[in-house]
């Protein structure tokens, strides 16, 4: 009995070290300074300026409130404010990221559409008119973000978007 109780408490005493010995590393600071200030909505310069620190070419795009943006692969997008009140510099609440720029092959129906949008999460493919296809991705800016969570949104869609082009590509993975 006094075997059991022993090894009872030297395996509870091994949990317990085992779990304080268990160190979470800091977040990665993807932005400088700012990377954790808390930003309640955004505007358009501070998008461009986490963009461009991602890696991202942005310039103003023709509509308002918008940049146009080319990743380090070669996709390019648009990067729509909304949600934005009134005033010379909105901050916005939310940004939907809109790619319109892939080599589709010919196996991209509506039907192909579908079936990546059932596998996928967090964006979604599409058709457009003329044929061509492209994708979208909304974020929520709701209740405050950080630069550092705004560029892994950024990275999500970069994602989401090489995979979007291998598929209407015709590159299986």
């Amino acid at each position: 009995m006094m075997k059991r109780i022993a090894a009872i408490a030297a395996a509870a005493a091994l949990l317990v070290a085992s779990a304080g010995a268990q160190v979470t590393p800091p977040a990665e600071n993807l932005g400088g300074a700012d990377a954790g200030k808390l930003l309640r909505g955004i505007t358009v310069a501070e998008l461009q300026k986490i963009m461009t620190d991602a890696g991202i070419t942005a310039v103003p795009g023709t509509g308002p409130n918008s940049l146009d943006a080319v990743i380090p692969g070669g996709y390019k997008y648009i990067a729509q404010l909304g949600d934005c009140p009134e005033g010379a510099e909105p901050r916005c609440e939310s940004l939907t990221m809109t790619s319109y720029d892939f080599n589709e092959s010919t196996h991209v129906t509506l039907k192909s559409i579908n079936d990546w949008n059932r596998k996928s999460w967090g964006a979604r493919g599409m058709i457009y008119q003329n044929g061509a296809s492209g994708m979208a991705m909304n974020v929520s800016l709701t209740g405050g973000v950080t630069a550092a969570w705004m560029k892994q949104q950024l990275a999500n869609f970069d994602y989401w978007m090489t995979r979007y082009g291998k598929y209407v590509g015709g590159v299986t993975e």
